[in-house]
């Protein structure tokens, strides 16, 4: 999510509040350090050309990614790129998919929703059909399913 920062702060002035924060502020603001410091912060960023990102940060940032699509996620852990061979049936990896989120507590969804997530998510990756007329399988190709969630899935 290039568009999206999330500054963690884990500090609490419960308690300990500041009664004199707005007054030194509105002081600071009419003797102009407020502005001054304001200004070098974004010549700072405009040098920079991005935000500085604390590690913390992108530990949040990682966490709020999987919560809103898990689905980068699964693609991470559970496939790979395979540009040679017959790619996937849609079905079994729906059934991988199925597999997974319950492994991790997640709700699963539409088959069709998780193919347009896939496909937006792997570069590479394309839905064919494939097989005779009236027996004709969906695949994605450009993709396999790693190791690890092949012997997951097959223990059950």
């Amino acid at each position: 999510q290039e568009r999206t920062n999330i500054l963690t702060f884990n500090n609490s002035y419960v308690g300990r509040e500041d009664k004199t924060l707005k007054d030194r502020l509105a002081q600071e603001a009419s003797e102009g350090k407020l502005i001054n410091f304001a200004l070098r912060g974004l010549k700072s960023l405009y040098t920079a050309k991005e935000f500085v990102v604390p590690a913390e940060s992108i530990l949040a940032l990682d966490t709020f990614q999987e919560i809103i699509s898990p689905v980068p996620q699964f693609t991470h852990r559970c496939t790979e790129p395979d540009t040679e061979g017959p790619g996937m049936s849609t079905d079994y990896l729906y059934e991988l998919w199925k597999w997974w989120c319950k492994r991790e507590g997640l709700p699963c969804g539409r088959k069709s929703t998780l193919i347009h997530s896939l496909l937006s998510t792997i570069p590479n990756a394309m839905q064919i059909m494939e097989g005779k007329a009236g027996n004709l399988d969906q695949m994605l190709t450009g993709i396999k399913a790693t190791d690890w969630v092949e012997t997951g899935f097959s223990k059950g």
